[in-house]
């Protein structure tokens, strides 16, 4: 408020000044009209030029105040920004280079001169170097740290190695015990199925087939059909056998008329058995043929070594439970064992 009225003051001082001033030079144009010739007195000249003092003296004294304030308003703004810039460099710490290009600016600022370009150019060379210094020391330690990743997994890796090596091993080792353990097993059924084999052929060891024993008939009996293998004894092989000397004996299947069904014939010891095995050569081309009583499996593997290889076998046949076969190629004889069984029953039939 004192600022105001001190201003009102003083610019109505100016004013009365203007006013006095302008009085004066209306007072005087009627004397310069009519005394045109004469030279203004050096009395009104001094005091023209007090007037003219004083005016311009109110006119600083009314400006002042206002210069003074902007000043002011303009100083607190520098002082509203620099406190600004303080919060943002404490907030935001300047790195190491942000730190050295500032110091260079600072530098700049101060000395650099037209004169002083070598000294520019080293500044900037030294920069350059601690820069590049830094960026090599910092790509030395990413370096370093990749490579210590890099060597954590390849020891991870190489443990992992390890234990799929000794996983792999005991999975080879599982096989191994698995196939021996295959084999094991293969060889004891193997050994039972020849066990049970053996037995079947020692339950059989007294018993003959006849094929083509003429005479068969509907509702023919067991005596009926020993009587009629007696006969075919007597008449074809010369040998003399009683009804005593078989346990049993009857035909296979059902009875169909023009066919005469297979005989199995049980004798009651085994050297009764033997003579007609003996003798068995002299039904051949007779339509009758006698053969051993073989076990099943006996059976297959006989019948696939007289059939599946019919270019290299000459002859097959059994004697007391055992198969032979007898080659072409060198009339040798041999004994089919029970390990070779499978080989002759996985052949194809023609």
């Amino acid at each position: 408020m004192e600022k105001s009225d001190q201003t009102k003051r003083k610019s109505s001082a100016i004013s009365s000044v203007s006013d006095l001033d302008i009085t004066n030079e209306d007072s005087t144009q009627p004397k310069e009209g009519k005394q045109t010739d004469k030279i203004e007195s050096k009395k009104q000249k001094r005091k023209s030029a007090k007037l003219q003092a004083k005016k311009a003296e109110l006119t600083l004294d009314l400006s002042s105040p206002i210069d003074k304030n902007k000043d002011k308003d303009k100083e607190k703004t520098k002082e509203v920004e620099a406190e600004k810039n303080k919060e943002i460099k404490e907030s935001h710490p300047p790195s190491s280079i942000e730190k050295q290009l500032a110091a260079i600016n600072e530098q700049l600022r101060n000395v650099i001169k037209k004169s002083d370009s070598e000294t520019l150019k080293n500044m900037i060379k030294e920069t350059m170097l601690e820069m590049k210094d830094a960026i090599m020391e910092s790509l030395v330690k990413r370096i370093e740290i990749i490579e210590g990743e890099i060597h954590d997994k390849a020891v991870e890796n190489e443990r992992l190695k390890k234990q799929i090596g000794e996983l792999n091993k005991k999975l080879d080792e599982s096989k191994e015990q698995q196939l021996e353990t295959e084999k094991n097993f293969e060889k004891e059924t193997n050994k039972i199925s020849e066990m049970m084999n053996e037995h079947e052929q020692y339950s059989r060891r007294n018993n003959i087939r006849i094929m083509g024993l003429p005479g068969d008939e509907t509702g023919e009996t067991a005596n009926n059909t020993i009587e009629k293998a007696l006969k075919l004894f007597e008449s074809k092989l010369n040998v003399n056998l009683t009804q005593r000397d078989i346990d049993v004996a009857h035909r296979l299947g059902e009875y169909k008329e023009g066919r005469n069904r297979q005989v199995i014939m049980k004798f009651v010891n085994r050297h009764e058995k033997s003579r007609i095995m003996a003798d068995k050569k002299k039904l051949k081309n007779s339509g009758t043929s006698i053969f051993e009583d073989l076990s099943r499996l006996n059976s297959e593997v006989l019948a696939s070594a007289r059939k599946k290889m019919p270019q290299e076998v000459d002859q097959s046949w059994s004697k007391n439970g055992k198969l032979y076969v007898k080659w072409k190629a060198n009339a040798a004889v041999e004994q089919i064992k029970f390990c070779d069984y499978r080989q002759w029953l996985d052949m194809p039939w023609p």
